[in-house]
């Protein structure tokens, strides 16, 4: 499958946006076939890819109301130790992940147009491909082992209830946003009828002063 790509100067940063609801889980693919992971060479500059999320509009009386405040939320900031592998983070309130790379600094006597390339694939883990998240740190053993006394139809049935919770969430998420875009159509419509009765009223008094003026004027000049 095509990855989506992007290429960078030495030192650019460049996000691309990912929105999700809370609680769900993504997996950042990548590959950066040009930049330098020899930590030993001197001329050696890491690249980062980094995720940072927005909270989406808050309405009362929903789960965004009640979600952590900013100063609570973990950011992923990971330095890339190979061309290629996979990055996972956990969006801790609803919103707009802002996925960014950081291509190295160019090089001593490199040329200024150096290039880094960065392929990359984001895609929600849902529980249902069989990739758990704690593959490759030690954790995976032991869940191999537990897996083992499981059976067939248990493994399935853990498998269904991840991903029927995926779907529960995005399904919260979608009510959110209809919430939101409903208050912001209220008050749209509020607007539409609250301005033209203040336009009428201004016309009213501008017009009541006007004649005033004019009969005021008409009485000094004894016209009347």
């Amino acid at each position: 499958m095509a990855m989506p790509s992007i290429v960078l100067d030495g030192g650019e940063t460049k996000c691309v946006l990912f929105e999700a609801a809370m609680d769900t889980k993504i997996k950042i693919d990548y590959k950066a076939p040009d930049i330098n992971v020899d930590k030993d060479d001197p001329g050696f500059s890491p690249a980062y890819i980094s995720v940072h999320v927005k909270p989406s509009n808050r309405v009362l009386d929903t789960r965004h109301h009640d979600a952590p405040v900013r100063s609570h939320f973990h950011p992923t900031n990971q330095m890339l130790e190979k061309t290629e592998g996979r990055i996972r983070h956990t969006f801790e309130v609803a919103g707009e992940a802002s996925i960014c790379f950081k291509a190295p600094k160019s090089r001593k006597g490199a040329h200024s147009d150096e290039k880094y390339r960065f392929h990359y694939h984001i895609h929600i883990a849902d529980g249902l491909d069989g990739d758990e998240e704690d593959e490759g740190d030690g954790k995976s053993e032991i869940k191999a082992d537990i897996d083992g006394h499981l059976t067939f139809m248990e493994k399935e049935l853990q498998r269904i209830q991840r991903g029927m919770q995926s779907i529960l969430r995005e399904a919260d998420f979608a009510k959110e946003r209809e919430a939101l875009f409903h208050k912001q159509t209220e008050n749209m419509n509020n607007a539409t009828m609250f301005w033209p009765i203040v336009q009428v009223c201004v016309l009213l008094m501008t017009g009541f002063t006007q004649a005033s003026h004019i009969v005021q004027f008409f009485k000094k000049r004894r016209i009347i």
